[in-house]
C-alpha cells in the first residue's frame, strides 16, 4: 500500500502487520499467512542503529519468506521500495526515513482489557545512539528463517516516565515512532519510542 501526503514529498508505504492476542491457542493467521502473536511484555524498541537501515535496504530487495507482503507484491522479483531511492537514503543520507507503527484494536465490540499498550517518555531514556550497550539500551537479535532482526531492550530505571493507554477501542489508533533517521542528528527529535504491552492486575477484568 502506498500513500502520497499532500505536496510535502512524503511517501508512506505499509510493509508489515502483526495480530496480537492473549488467545494464543487459537492459531489464527493474518492476511499474510503468519500466525498471531502473544503480547510482548518486554520494554523494547523495534529497531536499532544497525537494524533500521538494514530493514530499509531489505525492502528494496525481493521479499523474503516471512515478509507479510510477499503475496501482495506478486512477481518474485518485485520490490516494495526503489533501490535507487534507498541508496540515496542510506549511503548518501540525502533523504529522511522513519518507521511508524499504527496500533489499533481490531475487535469491534470490546476494548483492550488485559494488555494495554504502554510507552516510555523518550526524554527519560538514557542512551547514546553511537553505542548499542549504553545507558538503558541492550540489543536483542531476532533470528528469522532468512534474515536477522535486531531490537533494543530497555533496562528498567526509576527515571523512566511511563504512559499507558487502557481500554483502547476499535475507533482509536495510535502512531508509535519506531525509528526516525533524523533523530540521530537532532536532540529535540526522539529516535524511537520504547514500548511494551503491560499487564494491569488492578483492572477488574484482568485475571492471570
Amino acid at each position: 500500500m502506498e500513500k502520497q501526503l499532500g505536496t510535502t514529498g512524503v511517501t508512506v508505504k505499509a510493509f508489515d502487520h502483526n495480530i496480537r492476542t492473549n488467545k494464543s491457542s487459537t492459531k489464527l493467521k493474518n492476511g499474510g499467512g503468519s500466525e498471531t502473536q502473544t503480547p510482548v511484555g518486554l520494554s523494547h524498541g523495534d529497531y536499532t542503529r544497525v537494524s533500521a537501515p538494514r530493514r530499509l535496504q531489505d525492502l528494496a530487495l525481493p521479499p523474503k519468506i516471512n515478509d507479510t507482503l510477499r503475496r501482495k507484491l506478486g512477481a518474485t522479483d518485485a520490490t516494495l521500495l526503489d533501490p535507487t531511492i534507498v541508496n540515496e537514503t542510506i549511503k548518501e543520507k540525502s533523504r529522511r526515513y522513519a518507521f511508524v507503527n499504527v496500533r489499533r484494536n481490531i475487535d469491534y465490540n470490546n476494548p483492550v482489557f488485559r494488555f494495554p499498550l504502554a510507552c516510555i517518555d523518550a526524554k527519560t531514556l538514557n542512551y547514546e545512539m553511537d553505542m548499542d550497550t549504553s545507558g538503558d539500551l541492550r540489543t536483542l537479535q531476532i533470528h528469522y528463517k532468512d534474515r536477522i532482526g535486531e531490537n533494543y531492550l530497555i533496562i528498567p530505571s526509576i527515571n523512566h516516565k511511563w504512559f499507558y493507554f487502557p481500554d483502547m477501542t476499535h475507533n482509536e489508533a495510535m502512531l508509535i515512532q519506531q525509528w526516525d533517521s533524523q533523530g540521530l542528528l537532532q536532540k529535540d527529535i526522539s529516535t524511537f519510542c520504547a514500548h511494551s504491552e503491560s499487564f494491569d492486575p488492578t483492572y477488574p477484568r484482568c485475571t492471570i
